[in-house]
């Protein structure tokens, strides 16, 4: 798609899961994240179809259509959430520390 960006390793995690027909996947995945601010180039013989969308409205996707989303992609979609939630509550928390009208 013609995504060139720098990726940094964020963490790792083992799941198991209870599939349809019996399955089970028991997977060790690892999760990389980056940041691209670009315009994707799709490659109509490699690409069928794709999307950009706001974290808000993939998360409304997973929430109103499961079946359409991976277990593992769901795990990781939920922990970045938690992820991203918490860095902001701690930039938030540092803003108020390092003003300078606090009082520390």
């Amino acid at each position: 798609m013609g995504i060139e960006i720098k990726t940094e390793f964020a963490y790792k995690f083992i799941y198991r899961a209870q599939l349809t027909n019996q399955l089970i996947e028991h997977e060790c995945d690892h999760v990389f994240t980056g940041i691209f601010d670009g315009e994707p180039t799709i490659n109509p013989h490699e690409v069928e179809d794709w999307k950009f969308i706001s974290i808000e409205q993939l998360q409304e996707e997973v929430k109103s259509q499961p079946e359409k989303f991976t277990y593992w992609f769901k795990l990781i979609l939920d922990e970045q959430f938690l992820r991203q939630k918490n860095n902001l509550l701690l930039l938030e928390s540092n803003m108020v520390l390092n003003h300078p009208f606090s009082e520390s």
